[in-house]
């Protein structure tokens, strides 16, 4: 009768570890080809107070990629929004640039003919020569905020070489040339 018992138990025995070895082959292939099987398993040991289990789960990359991409995306947003306001602050710095040069060279263009006159040429040239002194320096500032809109901070540029240039009065062209350049 024991060796009947033994012989049912045997029997039953391997029954068993047959039917779990089929059970955990199904379950790990559903786990693999069945998201919603696969999240019935996580959420099974999502409750168990072992948390380690679940750090190289696929469900935790995918919510920790969510979260990375949200994140990115909001730093994208920012990003955007500052290249739309830099790109604006330059087109309005380029027109000034624009401006002041086409502006720069009608003042030269028409002084030409005023400069040949003795004495109110010389006046002229200087005024136009502070003129261009001026949008000069300009120039240089608005380069240096292109510069900062463009996140390039640093350009080195002196503005004292150009702002800081000193146009001679009229009174110091004359002694350095005398008087006889002056038709006086």
């Amino acid at each position: 009768m024991i060796e009947l018992i033994r012989a049912a138990f045997g029997a039953i025995k391997g029954t068993l570890v047959a039917a779990l070895i089929a059970i955990l082959v199904l379950s790990n292939v559903l786990a693999i080809v069945s998201s919603s099987f696969h999240d019935l398993l996580y959420g099974m040991f999502s409750s168990l107070p072992f948390p380690e289990l679940l750090t190289d789960s696929p469900r935790q990359k995918q919510k920790e990629l969510r979260d990375e991409n949200e994140k990115l995306k909001a730093k994208n947003r920012t990003l955007q929004a500052r290249r739309a306001a830099n790109a604006k602050a330059s087109r309005r710095v380029a027109q000034r640039v624009a401006r002041r040069t086409a502006a720069n060279l009608s003042y030269n263009v028409a002084s030409i003919p005023g400069e040949v006159v003795p004495l109110y040429g010389t006046a002229l040239i200087l005024a136009v020569t502070a003129a261009d002194v001026a949008a000069g320096c300009a120039t240089v500032k608005d380069v240096q905020e292109l510069a900062r809109l463009s996140g390039a901070e640093d350009l080195s540029l002196d503005q004292n070489l150009v702002c800081g240039i000193e146009i001679p009065t009229i009174d110091q062209v004359r002694e350095s040339f005398g008087d006889r350049y002056f038709g006086e």
